[in-house]
């Protein structure tokens, strides 16, 4: 058998589809590229304080596959399950996890996350600790975002002036 594993997430009933709260809660499918049919092998809730307040969107967004683990991110989150039960391995859910687009494993051994929301890349050990952080568009690093806040609280963040930003410290 060969499976295909699909990563996304539940739609809510009644609502329009969209990123921001459209989806109830994250899905893995494996299906069945010889029988066509899939069943779910993963459905998620994230935990409130990883979400924003009101009406969260949970989903995964993209999932990396390392030998028997699927490293999966939802907005706010990252985590990896054991293929083929998956259990769980591993969970980290920072401050500055907003919007996360891609995770995957480095060749060093860390983990590399694509946090759009802030356009900038984490890089962590497995357990959550922050080893390095880039700004993807070349500014100095928090400049235009602030330490102090919870940005998986934030659906959409918007940058902040420097000068909020100085006097914050």
């Amino acid at each position: 058998m060969s499976r295909l594993f699909i990563v996304g997430g539940r739609s809510r009933a009644n609502v329009k589809a969209s990123e921001w709260s459209g989806f109830e809660r994250a899905v893995v499918l494996a299906l069945d590229t010889e029988t066509g049919k899939a069943e779910t092998c993963l459905d998620v809730i994230s935990p409130p304080e990883a979400c924003p307040d009101n009406e969260p969107s949970i989903l995964f967004k993209a999932g990396t596959f390392t030998g028997d683990r699927l490293w999966l991110c939802t907005q706010t989150e990252v985590m990896a399950y054991s293929v083929p039960d998956f259990r769980r391995t591993h969970y980290v859910s920072l401050p500055c996890f907003n919007d996360i687009h891609h995770v995957t494993p480095s060749a060093r051994g860390t983990i590399l996350v694509a946090v759009t929301g802030l356009d900038m890349v984490v890089e962590m050990t497995d357990n959550g600790e922050v080893l390095r952080e880039w700004d993807v568009m070349g500014d100095p690093l928090w400049t235009r975002f602030s330490r102090d806040i919870d940005y998986r609280k934030l659906p959409q963040p918007s940058p902040i002036s420097p000068t909020r930003i100085s006097s914050s410290h």
